[in-house]
């Protein structure tokens, strides 16, 4: 065996621990944090149209009674390892709290039979992600959001 060999086992490991901690100065959003957000927002779309559904089509009040929706859920959202409903109701892309969408109902003026349930406060670069009640999960500009999401800050 030469002794390049054991190259052939660190390469590969040295690859994937690069993807995975990333590189760079900070300033951006790692993909993995946009991607862990999206994933965040696609559960609290699906889960909040789980609460429409389970209160006679009514959005929550105010966020209190979702998070106690999402804690009386959390046995169900253990595969996707959440273990409290800060989880899924935080983005990981500007480190704020998800926007919930309570008291009123918000739809999408171009699918009108969607309701939008989050979206981010912030985001990153002028844009934020948002979600709908079916769980689609779409990165929206400043004016987009202005049009497709009306009523609220």
């Amino acid at each position: 065996m030469n002794s390049f060999s054991h190259l052939w086992a660190v390469v590969p490991v040295g690859c994937c621990l690069g993807l995975l901690l990333g590189c760079g100065d900070g300033s951006t959003p790692a993909p993995q944090s946009a991607r862990e957000t999206a994933v965040a927002l696609k559960l609290a779309g699906l889960q909040y149209g789980e609460y429409v559904a389970a209160n006679n089509g009514a959005p929550p009040k105010d966020l209190e009674s979702f998070r106690k929706f999402l804690e009386s859920r959390l046995a169900d959202l253990v595969n996707y390892n959440v273990k409290s409903a800060d989880d899924v109701l935080s983005s990981r892309r500007d480190g704020q709290p998800f926007a919930l969408i309570c008291g009123k109902k918000v739809v999408d003026p171009d699918q009108p039979d969607l309701l939008w349930a989050a979206y981010e406060q912030t985001g990153v670069d002028g844009n934020r992600l948002a979600a709908n009640v079916r769980g689609g999960v779409v990165e929206l500009s400043a004016e987009e959001f202005a049009r497709r999401i009306r009523g609220v800050p």
